[in-house]
């Protein structure tokens, strides 16, 4: 008896029009994917709080005077200027600049396959040549070429 093969439906994605920018240099062109991908990661998701909801019922835990007198001891010890600062660190928010060269330059991120998304973002987030290398089981001058080939494509293409 034969199984029934599933039905696949084929998923067309409608790819904005690209917005011609000519005389972009390769390292803006990178510098514009980069800083698009760390506003897009920075904004606000708003319906996280409903997908990852608090998945446990127990009360949050308060601190005692011993644990924060800890905490501002270790502050002080790593130079930070006060012991008494707000122990977590505000939250980066891009500029509305920012958000309008986001909408500008979202597309262009289209332009990418999976492997070359993937070390643009990482190399966004400023992680070494060495801890792609060795994702990819590639050496470093490898990914680097990927990189460079990657930039000047997107380059090509929106200059035309």
């Amino acid at each position: 008896m034969r199984r029934k093969q599933k039905a696949y439906i084929p998923i067309v994605i409608n790819r904005a029009p690209l917005a011609a920018v000519p005389g972009l240099s390769w390292s803006e062109t990178d510098e514009r994917l980069c800083e698009a991908i760390r506003t897009l990661a920075a904004l606000p998701d708003r319906e996280r709080k409903w997908v990852y909801a608090k998945l446990s019922s127990w009360p949050e835990v308060l601190r005692e005077a011993v644990d924060v007198m800890g905490l501002a001891l270790e502050r002080l010890r790593d130079g930070k200027i006060s012991a008494y600062e707000a122990l977590t660190e505000p939250r980066w928010l891009p500029t509305k600049e920012m958000i309008d060269r986001l909408d500008e330059t979202l597309p262009w991120l289209t332009l990418l396959d999976e492997r070359e998304l993937k070390i643009v973002t990482l190399r966004a987030f400023r992680v070494s040549w060495l801890k792609i290398s060795w994702r990819y089981g590639r050496s470093d001058t490898t990914v680097q070429r990927w990189h460079r080939e990657a930039i000047e494509r997107v380059r090509k293409t929106i200059a035309a």
